[in-house]
């Protein structure tokens, strides 16, 4: 049965932090130095608000909305300048759409959603969200819309955590690695190509990731 399934393309996708990133990062970093490692909770948030941060800064909570006003005017705007993930999604999506790629984006955060909608809206690209806040009633109809041929969705955004049993998203061929099994299923005719963005961080001099 595997052989009848479309070949399954993996892609890591190594996205460089921003500046803004590595300031908050390295905030981060010295107080965790200051705390020491004896405070396993100090340390599990610290871990935390690191993930926050590589996701997207606006998630932080040492964020703050006067840095809007420190950045030079760019043709890109803020949400996707002070993101290094958003910025190399900025540079993807046009390309996928361009060759009529179907989208899956999946995150384990609904807040990242949020911001992604924001970004969604700025590029006008037509999109359908599925969370743990959608009725099980109107989850079937939302698939279905993205589903249906000729669909003007482009993008799909879905919790991994909602986007689980039952969820049937073949029209999709690009997808986030953690949930890959959810398109890469038999039926789905076009290849798939599975991307993980990874953001780079060099605090210290040294060489690190986070997912």
């Amino acid at each position: 049965v595997e052989n009848e399934l479309p070949e399954k393309i993996e892609r890591l996708v190594r996205c460089e932090a921003s500046a803004y990133q590595k300031l908050l990062m390295r905030r981060v970093e010295d107080n965790l130095g200051a705390i020491g490692t004896s405070k396993v909770r100090s340390v599990h948030n610290s871990v935390m608000e690191l993930r926050n941060i590589c996701n997207h800064p606006y998630l932080s909570q040492l964020h703050v909305e006067e840095v809007h006003g420190l950045i030079p005017k760019h043709y890109l705007p803020n949400i996707v300048r002070l993101c290094g993930k958003l910025e190399m999604l900025d540079r993807l999506l046009p390309k996928l759409k361009a060759t009529d790629h179907r989208v899956l984006l999946f995150s384990t955060m609904t807040r990242l959603l949020d911001v992604m909608e924001d970004y969604l809206h700025w590029k006008q690209y037509r999109y359908l969200r599925l969370d743990g806040h959608t009725a099980g009633g109107e989850r079937g109809a939302l698939i279905e819309k993205f589903n249906e041929p000729g669909s003007p969705f482009f993008i799909f955004l879905l919790s991994i955590r909602a986007g689980g049993v039952g969820v049937n998203l073949q029209a999709a061929d690009t997808v986030d690695l953690q949930a890959q099994a959810r398109a890469h299923r038999i039926g789905q005719k076009k290849d798939v190509l599975v991307l993980r963005l990874e953001t780079i961080l060099r605090p210290k001099s040294r060489h690190q990731s986070v997912n």
